[in-house]
């Protein structure tokens, strides 16, 4: 017995086309999905709901850190948020850039801040700004912890 098998002309291509359409709008899916499970949530963090973990430089205790938000949003790819308390004479790490911007914000202590190669002594109510790759940092210069807040973000393609 024969079989006969009826194709239409071009049934085939139409066929892979539909599935690398569909594996494609599967892929975008997933990617978009985990995109929103980054995204940062309408909410209020209490500082002293979050862990601190010990913060290391050189292989010494510096001081303690806890990141209270850290995803993205409507206008930023990324954006993090945390807060540092930063031991008598130590730094978190050396100076130093990155792609994000950065807003450094001091809440207690004395200071020095380091920002596109000047020195500022700082105290409570001190803010810092660096751009995107502009080397920066700070250091405890007081008798007590200095504690600081830091945002960095990367706006959101336009």
């Amino acid at each position: 017995m024969k079989l006969s098998v009826c194709r239409k002309p071009g049934a085939l291509k139409t066929g892979l086309v539909a599935a690398f359409l569909a594996l494609g709008w599967g892929v975008r899916e997933v990617q978009f999905a985990q995109a929103q499970g980054k995204r940062l949530a309408n909410a209020t963090v209490n500082s002293a709901d979050v862990p601190a973990t010990d913060a290391e430089s050189d292989g010494k205790k510096v001081g303690r850190a806890r990141v209270l938000l850290d995803g993205s949003t409507p206008s930023t790819q990324s954006m993090q948020v945390g807060r540092f308390t930063l031991s008598v004479g130590a730094t978190p790490h050396p100076p130093h850039k990155h792609p994000e911007e950065e807003l450094l914000i001091v809440t207690r202590g004395t200071g020095e801040v380091f920002c596109d190669g000047k020195t500022v002594a700082v105290k409570a109510g001190a803010v810092m700004y660096a751009d995107p790759n502009i080397e920066h940092g700070i250091k405890n210069t007081g008798t007590n912890p200095l504690e600081f807040y830091w945002v960095k973000y990367v706006p959101a393609k336009q």
